[in-house]
Formats: C-alpha cells, sequence, structure tokens
C-alpha cells in the first residue's frame, strides 16, 4: 500500500452512504449537490415534491456552513479562532455568541475527558505535520516543547463580555474536533426551517439523516472497514438521527512499518492507540454530547463507561485488534448483524 500524507487538506469519508437500486417515486424530486467546504466534501441529497423549494433551500444550508466556516476556520486568517490565535498572550479576544458557547463546550469535554479532549492540541498537530513530511518520529524534546503549548485550562472565558484570553505565548484554538458536526446541525436547522423533511447531509462522514430516505425504510449507511477501502462491517439504517464517525485509516504515515495516525491524545504527545474507529449515533446534538473524537481518544473502555450517562447516544467501537464493540441500544440502527470481529490486515 502507498505511503499517505498524514495532514491531507481534504478530510476523508469515514463512512459511506449506500446507494440504492430504488427509485424516489416519480412525483418527488432527488437533488444531489458536493460541494468543498469545512475542509472537506460536503454533500447534500434532497427528497422533495417541490423542487424550486429544495434547491432554494439547500443553496441556504450550504451559504450557513461556509458562514460558521468563516468563523471557526483555523486556516482563514479572517476567522474569529485565527483573531484569537494571533492575539499576544493575556489580549482579550471579542467573539460571536457562536463561536464563545463552543469554546465553553469545548471547556466542558475537557474536563469531562481530563484532558483526552483538548482544543490547544495544534502545536502537536503542527509537529507531527513536519515528522509525517520528513517520514520521521518526533524527538523528546519536541514533544516536550509541543506538549508545554497544550493546556486547555490555560484558556480564560469571560462570559459577561464574550471574550477570550489565552495566556501561554504561542498557544492556539482549534475547534475541528466540534466544528464540524456544529455545521452539520445548523445546516439540517436550515433545511427543516424551509419545509422540508427528507434529507441526507453528509460531511466528510459525518451525517445527518433526517426522513425516511428514498424508500421509505431511513437512509441507508454503510460503516466503512478501517483497514480495507470500499468494505463495510455493517449497516445502518438511520431516521432522523446523526451519525458521527472517527477513524485512524485515511490520514496516516508509516516508519519501519508502524502506522502513526492524526488523532493525537494530548497528555501523550503520540497518536491515541485503543481505538481504530468510533461511530456515535444520536437523534440530537445538544451542548453536552459527547464527540466521536473524545470517545476515540478515551479508548473503548472509558468511551464505553462514560457513555452510559447519555442513554440517547449508540455507539460502535473498532479497536486496533479487530473487535467489534457496540452498546446494546445500537440495535434499533443496524440493518443486519455485526461481526464480534474483523481481521485488522491491510488491503493492497
Amino acid at each position: 500500500m502507498k505511503l499517505r500524507q498524514l495532514f491531507a487538506f481534504v478530510l476523508p469519508l469515514l463512512i459511506w452512504v449506500l446507494s440504492l437500486p430504488l427509485s424516489p417515486p416519480p412525483c418527488y424530486a432527488l437533488l444531489k449537490e458536493a460541494r468543498s467546504l469545512m475542509g472537506t466534501v460536503v454533500e447534500i441529497t434532497i427528497q422533495d415534491p417541490d423542487e424550486s423549494k429544495a434547491r432554494t433551500a439547500m443553496g441556504e444550508a450550504f451559504a450557513e456552513i461556509r458562514r460558521i466556516e468563516g468563523l471557526m476556520s483555523f486556516y482563514r486568517p479572517d476567522s474569529e479562532i485565527s483573531r484569537i490565535n494571533r492575539a499576544a498572550a493575556n489580549e482579550k479576544v471579542g467573539v460571536s455568541e457562536e463561536v464563545f458557547h463552543l469554546l465553553q463546550d469545548a471547556q466542558a469535554l475537557s474536563r469531562l475527558t481530563e484532558g483526552a479532549f483538548d482544543i490547544t492540541f495544534s502545536p502537536l498537530w503542527q509537529l507531527w505535520g513536519e515528522c509525517a513530511k520528513e517520514k520521521r518520529l518526533p524527538s523528546r524534546g519536541e514533544l516536550a516543547r509541543a506538549k508545554s503549548l497544550v493546556d486547555y485550562r490555560r484558556i480564560s472565558l469571560f462570559e459577561r463580555a464574550r471574550q477570550v484570553k489565552l495566556t501561554l505565548p504561542g498557544m492556539k484554538v482549534n475547534l475541528g474536533g466540534i466544528a464540524k458536526a456544529y455545521a452539520l446541525n445548523r445546516a439540517g436547522v436550515m433545511l427543516q426551517d424551509a419545509g422540508l423533511n427528507n434529507f441526507l447531509i453528509n460531511m466528510g462522514g459525518d451525517v445527518l439523516a433526517a426522513g425516511e430516505g428514498r424508500d421509505g425504510r431511513g437512509w441507508r449507511i454503510g460503516i466503512q472497514h478501517p483497514r480495507r477501502g470500499g468494505e463495510f462491517i455493517g449497516v445502518l439504517r438511520l431516521r432522523d438521527c446523526f451519525s458521527l464517525t472517527s477513524g485512524d485509516y485515511e490520514r496516516y504515515f508509516k516508519i519501519q512499518g508502524k502506522r502513526y495516525h492524526h488523532i493525537l491524545d494530548p497528555r501523550s504527545g503520540y497518536p491515541a492507540s485503543g481505538c481504530s474507529a468510533v461511530t456515535v449515533l444520536t437523534p440530537r446534538l445538544s451542548r453536552n454530547y459527547v464527540p466521536s473524537v473524545a470517545l476515540f481518544l478515551l479508548g473503548p473502555e472509558r468511551a464505553v463507561h462514560l457513555l452510559k450517562r447519555y442513554p440517547e447516544m449508540a455507539a460502535l467501537i473498532v479497536t486496533p485488534e479487530g473487535k467489534v464493540i457496540r452498546t446494546p441500544n445500537l440495535s434499533p440502527y443496524l440493518e443486519g448483524p455485526l461481526p464480534p470481529r474483523i481481521a485488522m490486515a491491510e488491503s493492497d
């Protein structure tokens, strides 16, 4: 297998929408469009009798995603996140209500996961990106310097003034772990407010499925095998549900035959080692939901234990050894049985 870039600009599709041979009823228009937004490919599919209404609403949903990207992108110099990161240490920066709330939510997740999830991880991300290009591992000194800038507790939030302050020189925040799901939710709200109730939004493998799908039995979603591209380990049927996935199988590189992927544990400075893929299903994205990347970073045992506190959330976890773990409440979403284990040998 060819080595892949660890930090490609376009995020991979971690799960795939399976095409169905059935066609929608003749009186229903089926619209589908894909655009590059939020550092990934966003595809919206709408089935509705009013094609004009559906097309207009689709444009508004894409515009909403673009607006959120403008606020929260780590890479766009005019975003609010970039303004925070450019500010000098201990300088307060005013931000929008949306960005402030996501920063609050991120800090709550960091406390919940005892630092496994941390939006100040970017110095580690950038270090590993450089090492991936040079096909080497970071040195102890490099890791120590990067880790010294990673600490969610050094973000100060001032709610009344809606201001943010980073207290370490060189520290940066990156909302990549939660901004995409927020944009997905907002795009769904735009479509629903327009009177649409049967649509699918696929944002780089994070999916919002609304309505009964193309055949009246829910939208059909394949769960990607983490080592064999184009192969699925199971199929989901989703109605009015979010499916969020994090995996180690697209952005990675190898040194001396060992895989190093992009989901970094800020506590160790190395890629998280307990999971190969995590998919979370939830009917709604309330402010206290747990994203798939946070569960990935916690590892299987702690993730399953934490999910007991969130009865609305179901999850599927694949370990590096190929063990398939699922929460009991995943069953209603499954089209068929899942294997207890899968072979983790990589495809060519």
